[in-house]
């Protein structure tokens, strides 16, 4: 990352953390943190942990962890009434994901008397009484706060969601504090191309050029591995009674941080190892930005990667854009031609010789 791209991450870092000190203001010391990705989207535990690097680095103490499936509302009720509940950032404030905005807007209505802050989300309502239902629920609540990470997800909200107080904060995938030493390069392009409700282009049927990878998020067979063995502590939770899960609880907490470790560290794996990257995933992109690595990005179904990028990221060396993926493609050669090509593989090695 260059020492321009370094400041405009520093300043995006520090932008929200005041955003969050002003909204939350004394409370933040302790904190509840809901809403775990208990998933393999390596760009939702990108956020995740970005949440927690920025959250420890001003002090705060995160008193109580769950995913959406084990949040027990007996511990959040047992909890001082001044202690906020921050809720998961990312793209399914809306109805495009209905199951996530039904569980927050039963924290809403549950518990009228805590300070709860929405973390930065991208905002998309297509059914207006989707809409309307979030505005009457969470414009109830006397301090509920819903932090969005674009300007376009401020003016849909600002128009979708009048009684709600809403405030523009950086994704909090860019608070992550990334240290794992990276491979070298084996392949001049990654595309890493979202096979989803939100995918717009269909990549994996596009040829690109001979020396590409297109892939999704995935884990190895070894991470399976661990996958499935961080999960233990999950399943027990989820099926045992109260006293099972207080025995457990300790070990949930740990299987967190385990999974999502274990999710940035395979997303830094299969973006580093082309030489430039071709994306419709945001945070593929948020990652690309983090690891300094050359990409161009193409646009979700709904508009949020563009959104992003015209708010800050654009602001950083690495990023470009295309609008289809022919022209992705050409700008992706302009880009490799820029840059020292990458060391033959194993394979090739092995073909060659």
């Amino acid at each position: 990352m260059t020492d321009a791209d370094s400041q405009v991450l520093r300043d995006l870092r520090a932008q929200t953390i005041t955003t969050l000190q002003s909204t939350v203001g004394q409370c933040l010391d302790r904190v509840s943190l809901i809403d775990f990705p208990n998933h393999v989207n390596f760009g939702d535990s990108l956020i995740w942990r970005g949440t927690v690097d920025l959250l420890r680095g001003i002090g705060t103490d995160i008193v109580y962890r769950s995913d959406m499936w084990r949040c027990d509302f007996d511990v959040l009720a047992a909890q001082p009434s001044t202690m906020p509940i921050l809720m998961q950032g990312g793209g399914n404030y809306g109805d495009l994901w209905p199951g996530y905005q039904a569980f927050r807007e039963r924290v809403v209505e549950r518990f009228p008397e805590r300070p709860i802050v929405q973390l930065s989300q991208s905002v998309w309502f297509g059914d207006p009484a989707a809409a309307a239902r979030c505005n009457a629920v969470m414009g109830r609540h006397p301090d509920y706060t819903l932090l969005v990470r674009d300007d376009e997800s401020l003016a849909r909200a600002q128009e979708q969601l009048p009684d709600l107080k809403v405030v523009l904060c950086p994704d909090m995938a860019l608070g992550t504090d990334i240290r794992a030493r990276l491979p070298e390069p084996t392949t001049d392009l990654v595309v890493l191309a979202r096979d989803d409700r939100e995918s717009s282009f269909d990549m994996k049927a596009t040829p690109l050029m001979p020396s590409s990878t297109v892939t999704d998020w995935h884990l190895t067979r070894a991470h399976q591995v661990m996958w499935q063995l961080t999960g233990v502590p999950g399943a027990l939770y989820y099926r045992g009674g109260s006293r099972v899960r207080r025995g457990v609880s300790p070990a949930l907490q740990l299987s967190y941080a385990a999974r999502a470790s274990m999710n940035v560290r395979a997303a830094g794996r299969i973006l580093a190892a082309g030489r430039v990257v071709i994306t419709d995933r945001l945070h593929a992109h948020v990652m690309c930005v983090l690891l300094g690595i050359p990409h161009v990005m193409l646009d979700n179904s709904y508009g949020k990667v563009t959104a992003l990028y015209d708010s800050y990221t654009h602001r950083f060396s690495t990023v470009h854009t295309a609008p289809t993926v022919t022209e992705a493609a050409e700008l992706a050669q302009e880009l490799l031609a820029s840059r020292p090509a990458a060391p033959p593989s194993a394979s090739q090695l092995r073909a060659a010789g």
